[in-house]
């Protein structure tokens, strides 16, 4: 009964909508039985509980009906009417939170039910709506083409020769929706190609209009990833921070994460600039809403902001923000994105020990999370080392413990892989050069030459960093 669509519809709700679905399910007059109200506060108390055992069914029965032989037909019509409630639940209350969705609904009964003085009165109450939104996305488009459909179609709307205006802008809307949603599906094509290292065509209708933002700006999209041109970045940039407001959340979300992802990739090849772009992306994001869902923010763009923040300088701005949103955090490694993110704010301010306190003894469940947390210990280490040699052979014992474990991990990726393995292989040499207290001009040409030779290195503006100071 674990994976049964009743406990999978159960988990999804927060601890406010539970309380309105109770209220829901004893006011409903589709469920009169008192059962299926126990079935549901026993369901709730086991879930809460995570008892297993207890969402048995031969459990549950047993609990609602105490010493009665089992009966799994009666069981399992108890559970089809609470599944029922849950979803009519649901239907109603996205019909709430949505006006108007609510009232598009309402214009589509009036309609099939011929009620043609309140379709009308309804349509134009629509089209009002949507027109007062600032969002121009194929939504609101496919929308007003449906309302243009539906009434000129009507068996009671009188064709006259201005109707006409009418099938035109039914056109433009149809159109409007198909290009949107056509650089929606180019824009995951371009990403694919990406993922795949391959070209896919797509030989699409190119009809363009340049009359509202969405298009305007998924064309650029498109055009940024098949050309991965920073000044087309930049620009795009400019349109969308000009723009957003036009943009319903699909667009915007596209839009945002295309933008987002070219900063972070073009910051391997020129660090200092593009980390600076992705992170003023992401106090944008931030400021504007964008990276969150029902008030959580993903422990990937959590952990992302901490790290560049605190390598950028802004520790206090840093510091802040991990106090204000760290309960916001939704993922299951949520205390793995948690912990580290502190300890890159405590490398930025040079206190060592405690990064080494707080890794050495706390247990990564998420291996990307566990690889790049051994990463920071051997940097610490290292760092330590420079106020202290004794800590030179504990430096070269976390990058052997590294190794291996780099080595072991079978699921990592090949240039992951490389890139984590190129950093352990400069900064032994840097270990070594540091024990020989010989690390004259021309070792420290040598190694940048042979970093630039690295496709994939990781760390590689820190380990610049020790190799231009030579302060090792």
């Amino acid at each position: 009964m674990q994976n049964s669509k009743v406990l999978l519809l159960l988990e999804s709700l927060i601890e406010e909508e539970k309380r309105q679905f109770r209220g829901f399910l004893k006011s409903s007059m589709r469920v009169k039985s008192k059962d299926v109200i126990q079935l549901l506060a026993n369901l709730e108390k086991a879930q809460k509980e995570s008892n297993v055992r207890a969402l048995k069914k031969e459990n549950v029965f047993a609990k609602l009906f105490p010493g009665a032989v089992y009966e799994d037909v009666k069981l399992r019509n108890l559970m089809r009417k609470l599944t029922r409630a849950l979803e009519d639940y649901l239907l109603w209350k996205a019909l709430q939170d949505q006006p108007l969705e609510r009232e598009i609904r309402l214009n589509t009964i009036y309609r099939k039910r011929n009620i043609y003085s309140l379709f009308r009165k309804s349509s134009v109450k629509v089209a009002k709506e949507l027109k007062a939104s600032a969002e121009r996305g194929s939504r609101y488009f496919l929308e007003q083409f449906n309302l243009i459909k539906q009434g000129y179609f009507h068996p009671n709307t009188e064709k006259k020769e201005e109707s006409v205006m009418d099938l035109q802008e039914g056109f433009r809307c149809l159109h409007h929706f198909y290009e949107i949603e056509r650089l929606h599906m180019e824009v995951e094509l371009r990403n694919l190609e990406r993922i795949y290292a391959r070209k896919y065509e797509a030989d699409f209708f190119d009809s363009r209009t340049n009359d509202y933002a969405a298009p305007v700006l998924l064309r650029k999209v498109v055009l940024l990833m098949k050309n991965q041109d920073a000044a087309l970045y930049f620009e795009l940039k400019d349109l969308f921070f000009q723009q957003t407001k036009e943009l319903n959340e699909d667009d915007r979300n596209v839009i945002f994460l295309t933008l987002l992802n070219f900063a972070i990739g073009e910051s391997s090849k020129k660090e200092e600039q593009f980390e600076r772009e992705a992170f003023d992306l992401y106090q944008f994001g931030l400021a504007k809403g964008f990276l969150f869902s029902d008030g959580k923010i993903t422990g990937s763009s959590f952990f992302n902001i901490a790290v560049l923040g605190s390598k950028l300088g802004a520790s206090i701005w840093v510091s802040a923000f991990i106090q204000k949103y760290e309960t916001n955090i939704t993922t299951p490694y949520k205390n793995d994105f948690l912990i580290l993110a502190k300890s890159y704010l405590l490398f930025a301010e040079k206190k060592y020990q405690e990064i080494l306190d707080q890794l050495n003894n706390y247990e990564f469940n998420y291996a990307l999370l566990n690889l790049n947390a051994r990463s920071l210990i051997c940097r610490t280490y290292f760092e330590l080392s420079s106020l202290d040699a004794s800590y030179n052979d504990l430096t070269e014992n976390a990058i052997v413990s590294f190794e291996k474990t780099i080595m072991r991990n079978t699921e990592l990726s090949q240039n992951k892989r490389e890139s984590y393995l190129n950093f352990l292989h400069v900064l032994k040499r840097l270990v070594k050069s540091k024990k020989l207290l010989d690390f004259n001009q021309s070792k420290q040409n040598k190694l940048k030459n042979s970093i630039s030779k690295f496709n994939q290195l990781y760390n590689k503006t820190w380990l610049l960093q020790k190799i231009k100071t030579g302060k090792l």
